[in-house]
This record gives structure tokens, C-alpha cells and sequence, in this order.
């Protein structure tokens, strides 16, 4: 079993657009390292955004944590006869945050 999980790419899609649509305020989380809020989950697959700075962090937008995501799914397709799934996966962006993508209880 993957470290994160294997998530359904379709439910994965959908948690990006959802981001995508989401307006202000933007997403921000209390001082870190570890500071991590779930913002998206069905169907077993979720997304967390994480704060690594030692302070308070809001980043501009939630397109830059659905940018973040949609990268992992495009980048953490696994061969299988089902389609739809992917493993989950973690990323580090360079001003101390990061997303995750795993399979977890909705």
C-alpha cells in the first residue's frame, strides 16, 4: 500500500474544481511546522493544505492549493486496469507549505 493511499482521479478532479471556485478569504493557517487543514474530501480522497512556516501563512488564493493538487494527480497516476486511480502524494512548495492528497474517511 502507497504511503498516502490510492484515490479515485475523478473524485480527485472534482476536489480541484471545487477549489478553484472557492472566493475569498483566501486560505491561511496559524504558525507551523505541521499546521495542516483538510479542505476538500469525498468519496475517499481529500485534500490538506499545511503551513511549515513557524508563522502565520495565507497564501493568495485557493487556486495556488488547487494548482498544487491537480499537479499531484497528474504526476501520481499509477498503471492499474482502473482508471480512475491514482496514488496519493505530497508536495512541498518553496515558501514553506505544502498539499496532500490521500485516501481518507469523508
Amino acid at each position: 500500500m502507497h504511503k498516502f493511499g490510492y484515490v479515485n482521479n475523478r473524485r480527485l478532479s472534482q476536489g480541484v474544481e471545487y477549489l478553484n471556485k472557492v472566493k475569498p478569504p483566501p486560505p491561511a493557517l496559524g504558525p507551523g511546522p505541521g499546521k495542516c487543514d483538510r479542505v476538500s474530501c469525498s468519496y475517499w480522497t481529500g485534500i490538506i493544505w499545511c503551513n511549515d512556516d513557524t508563522k502565520r501563512k495565507e497564501l493568495a488564493g485557493w487556486k495556488n492549493v488547487a494548482a498544487a493538487a491537480e499537479y499531484l494527480r497528474q504526476r501520481c497516476e499509477i498503471a492499474t486496469s482502473n482508471t480512475y486511480e491514482h496514488a496519493g502524494g505530497q508536495v512541498f512548495l518553496e515558501d514553506n507549505w505544502n498539499v496532500v492528497v490521500l485516501r481518507e474517511e469523508c
